[in-house]
């Protein structure tokens, strides 16, 4: 499934939640519940390769969006992921 990044912001020292827009699409899920998310272009990769798992956030009944927080350590996954500009495609799944 693909998405794009509607907002991301730091909601603790260190966390970074980023909410994405499903495109119309809806997912369920349960709560805790992690994602693949794979960065698709991006900016610069590393050796790990652009896909990691990423923890949701936001409730089952949120339809049309999805939020992920990650911790904010040296990856370049998450570099790439906190610079990625809001509307950039990225594709992700269960």
């Amino acid at each position: 499934m693909r998405a794009l990044i509607k907002e991301k912001r730091e909601v603790a020292k260190g966390t970074l939640q980023v909410t994405f827009d499903l495109l119309g699409q809806e997912v369920d899920f349960k709560p805790g519940q992690y994602f693949w998310v794979t960065l698709l272009d991006p900016p610069y990769e590393d050796e790990k390769g652009p896909r990691r798992h990423i923890t949701v956030v936001t409730s089952p009944n949120e339809r049309g969006v999805l939020g992920l927080c990650t911790r904010l350590r040296d990856s370049s996954h998450v570099d790439r992921l906190s610079a990625a500009i809001s509307n950039r495609l990225i594709a992700y799944s269960a």
